[in-house]
């Protein structure tokens, strides 16, 4: 079974490596068969949340987008529209449909990725 659960703060500074955390850092972490098999970590400013760490196996890309949605979700309740994420945090990754490329990397109106189909693996 996958679950995806917001992480706890002390989670969030080991993410980052630090712990001095600006207030709208959000992160969620996925668990598969009870071990972490993904995070996800964002920065919600007004109207916008940029995407500032991935990591999850690229063999494992649902486990990406879901953790990019779940995120997402819980910033658009915050207020958030926008999303931005960096070629830098994307990497290999593949984002969930309803990014588009942009001068600073890939952008999105949350309600738009929130409702797209996963990509190849039907609604999750």
């Amino acid at each position: 079974m996958i679950e995806f659960k917001p992480c706890a703060s002390e989670k969030i500074y080991e993410l980052l490596g630090r712990t001095d955390i600006a207030e709208g850092i959000i992160g969620y972490t996925a668990f598969e068969g009870g071990k972490e098999t993904g995070y996800c970590v964002c920065n919600i400013e007004d109207t916008f949340v940029r995407i500032i760490l991935l990591q999850f196996s690229d063999e494992t890309p649902y486990i990406g987008e879901v953790l990019i949605k779940s995120a997402l979700n819980f910033a658009a309740g915050k207020g958030a529209y926008i999303a931005i994420c960096s070629q830098k945090v994307k990497k290999n990754h593949v984002l969930p449909f309803g990014f588009n490329p942009s001068k600073d990397g890939y952008t999105g109106e949350i309600p738009e990725i929130l409702m797209g189909k996963c990509h190849k693996f039907g609604n999750l």
